[in-house]
């Protein structure tokens, strides 16, 4: 099993990827669009003084956009050339891309219950009447990353990959369209190609949105970045909407309270909390319950992050709740499979409900599309539930992913190998898999992995081995303190 997402060893701002319709409402959950509240001036901003005279010399689509927006982001609704950029876009609303339509004209879109529908038929749909528009409107940017987009929730990644380097292609101006390109990399494990991207697109070094991407994903990944002095410089010099480096502050209060500078991160997370993004929020929530760290943030802050919510369950040992929002998040972020394999993860271990697993109507999938975390949690839940049909096709298909998967993957697969042997009555193989296992576990200092093992090898030879099945549970136990991994402590 793997844990990709509850309460992780470490966490940074890696870009949230949502359509362009949805892309301004999923991001920025505290804004009020029925407000009328203005908090900056031209002066404050240069980005919008920069819109503003664009609008003024050359009055096209283009500029409309780009101008209605960072008014919108500055709550400028009373601004004249809101309501001047607003009328424009609504009388040539024929041309708009839908993301644009719909940030116009949001209620028509807006399903507060779920944010990405989950079934093929509707995925399929939007692929098809995006494909149209883009025959019509071949370029349009923000239509190529919503076809990436789509595609992505299918799995269909190479057609995505084509879809976005058109769409970055055609206009490198939007951070939209990096940040979009940049996930998806790191969605496919390629963390220096999505640098590469950042660094090529324009104005990199002075676009907290870049920058914030760029110092997350290096920091992330361990890789060399130069990028945490430009941040720095951008925060140090930067006025007007909040909005716009919540992520770069919160990014960069990370890294202060990581390097032991509790002063700094709680001044950088202030800033990033006054018009926070979703992922902000879910970076403080994660800081909070992963390491205690708090600030004097408003209340109204509450239910805005789904991540922070799982994780807040996940703590108190509510595993049925925390299980809710995981698949509630996936709906969120459908492209990746992370917090699915985590519910799964939890039926399996926190609520002994293996059958979630077998039944679940994700899980039902054809399995040679599912990642290897899926595909682990299936067999798991199989040899609990003693149903061994296809078991060896399956272990031969999850062999194949863990090997095309990092290096932790394959101690999983052992771990796994491990339980099939007891399962088979192969006592002596069990425990030598298993050991193999902890040992490989131990050697990458990876104490949740080790916990994890530890925890299914004890139930496993419980009855058989009663002195080792002491020591195994005393080990377990420490790691479930110290790692908070209160599911451990649930016995099959």
């Amino acid at each position: 099993m793997s844990n990709n997402f509850l309460l992780m060893e470490r966490r940074q701002l890696i870009p949230r990827w949502h359509t362009s319709r949805r892309a301004l409402s999923l991001q920025y959950p505290t804004l009020n669009k029925e407000s009328s509240v203005a908090n900056c001036l031209d002066e404050d901003d240069p980005w919008l003084k920069s819109a503003r005279n664009d609008w003024i010399k050359n009055k096209t689509i283009f500029n409309a956009v780009e101008l209605n927006i960072t008014l919108f982001m500055n709550r400028l609704y009373a601004d004249v050339h809101y309501k001047e950029t607003l009328l424009f876009l609504l009388e040539s609303y024929d041309d708009l891309s839908p993301g644009v339509k719909s940030f116009i004209n949001s209620e028509s879109e807006r399903n507060n219950s779920n944010f990405y529908s989950l079934e093929d038929e509707v995925t399929e749909l939007n692929i098809r009447k995006t494909k149209n528009f883009l025959k019509i409107n071949p370029r349009d940017v923000f239509s190529w990353v919503d076809l990436a987009f789509y595609y992505t929730v299918k799995g269909e990644n190479d057609k995505a990959y084509k879809c976005l380097k058109v769409g970055w292609g055609l206009n490198k101006e939007f951070p939209f369209v990096a940040r979009a390109f940049a996930r998806f990399l790191i969605h496919e494990s390629k963390p220096e190609e999505a640098l590469w991207v950042l660094n090529q697109s324009a104005d990199s070094r002075n676009n907290p949105l870049l920058t914030s991407a760029h110092i997350s994903i290096a920091t992330s990944f361990e890789l060399p970045s130069v990028r945490v002095n430009d941040g720095r410089k951008i925060l140090k010099n930067f006025s007007g909407d909040m909005g716009r480096v919540s992520d770069l502050a919160a990014s960069l209060g990370t890294i202060e309270f990581e390097n032991g500078s509790l002063k700094k991160a709680k001044k950088l997370f202030t800033t990033a909390l006054a018009v926070p993004t979703e992922n902000s929020l879910s970076q403080y929530g994660w800081l909070k319950q992963k390491h205690g760290f708090s600030i004097d943030e408003s209340s109204e802050f509450s239910n805005l992050s789904i991540e922070s919510d799982a994780n807040e369950y996940y703590v108190a040992g509510d595993f049925s709740s925390c299980r809710d929002k995981l698949i509630e998040f996936f709906s969120f972020q459908p492209f990746s499979d992370a917090s699915m394999v985590d519910a799964g993860y939890m039926s399996i271990v926190g609520l002994k409900d293996p059958s979630y697993v077998i039944n679940s109507s994700y899980y039902n999938r054809p399995k040679t599309q599912m990642s290897f975390g899926c595909l682990n949690n299936l067999v798991v839940a199989k040899l609990l539930n003693n149903n061994t049909g296809d078991i060896e096709v399956d272990f031969k298909l999850l062999a194949k992913k863990a090997q095309a998967k990092e290096e932790s993957a394959k101690g999983v697969f052992i771990a796994t190998c491990g339980m099939m042997m007891f399962k088979v009555g192969d006592i002596e193989r069990g425990v030598e898999l298993y050991e193999t296992a902890i040992d490989f576990f131990k050697k990458k200092k990876d104490e949740r992995a080790v916990g994890l093992a530890e925890h299914f090898y004890s139930q496993n030879i419980k009855g058989i081995n009663n002195d080792l099945y002491s020591r195994l549970r005393k080990s377990v136990e420490h790691i479930a303190k110290k790692k908070r991994m209160k599911e451990l402590l649930i016995e099959w």
